[in-house]
């Protein structure tokens, strides 16, 4: 368990970094707190997920369960990042 604990605390560690470095990167951010956060959550959500995937797959259940649960994990964590990732795009667009 504490283990796990550290796992996820370098992961929202990796987050907070890209979250910084991404603010800097554009021209016109108008709303740097938006931008920052879902920068944040679309990298902390990947590498939640890709964790999870990793201890699916290493689990003992049945071939057909990890497929599925690697499939549901994949397209839902995927989604949540791209969602995430698509309006930390959008809040750099100048109007």
């Amino acid at each position: 368990m504490r283990e796990r604990w550290g796992r996820y605390l370098s992961y929202a560690g990796i987050a907070l970094l890209v979250g910084a470095m991404q603010l800097g990167a554009f021209d016109c951010n108008e709303l740097p707190g938006l931008s920052f956060g879902a920068a944040f959550l679309a990298v902390l959500t990947a590498l939640v997920a890709g964790d999870a995937v990793y201890r699916v797959n290493r689990s003992t259940r049945g071939t057909r369960a990890r497929v599925g649960l690697t499939l549901a994990i994949g397209v839902g964590g995927g989604a949540v990042a791209l969602a995430l990732g698509a309006l930390t795009l959008l809040s750099h667009m100048c109007g």
